[in-house]
């Protein structure tokens, strides 16, 4: 008896574990062109981003775990304030909080400070300013 209840135990777990993370993805980008857009104003900013931009992209992006649930950030968000690394496209939050939305996936995932920061210097150094909601 002993023996079947930690058999059942331990398959609880397995299967509450499945469970989480079924519900919780991760990005997976590959070191493809990038491009940046910025168009919130009517500004028409398209830029291909350098090598070694796209390279510090990729390495903030790739691998974040995507909540499964997180409801809808009130940050703004549009395809107009965003960046595309291969087929992925992130949506970047427009009020300088460090959300981003992957278009993929339709969901949200979190970046640190420094991160964020980048991805703002990237965007003025294109033209783009922050907040732009």
């Amino acid at each position: 008896m002993k023996r079947r209840k930690k058999w059942l135990n331990k398959l609880l777990i397995l299967a509450l574990s499945v469970l989480v993370l079924s519900g919780c993805s991760r990005v997976d980008v590959s070191d493809a062109p990038a491009t940046l857009t910025y168009s919130p104003y009517g500004e028409d900013i398209e830029i291909t981003l350098t090598e070694a931009e796209t390279a510090e992209l990729v390495r903030i992006f790739d691998g974040k775990a995507t909540p499964f649930e997180i409801g809808t950030p009130a940050c703004g968000f549009s395809g107009e304030v965003s960046i595309q690394i291969g087929l992925q496209r992130f949506w970047i939050a427009q009020d300088r909080c460090g959300i981003v939305f992957h278009q993929n996936s339709l969901r949200y995932f979190s970046v640190s400070d420094k991160e964020i920061e980048y991805i703002h210097q990237l965007f003025q150094k294109y033209g783009g300013k922050f907040p732009c909601v």
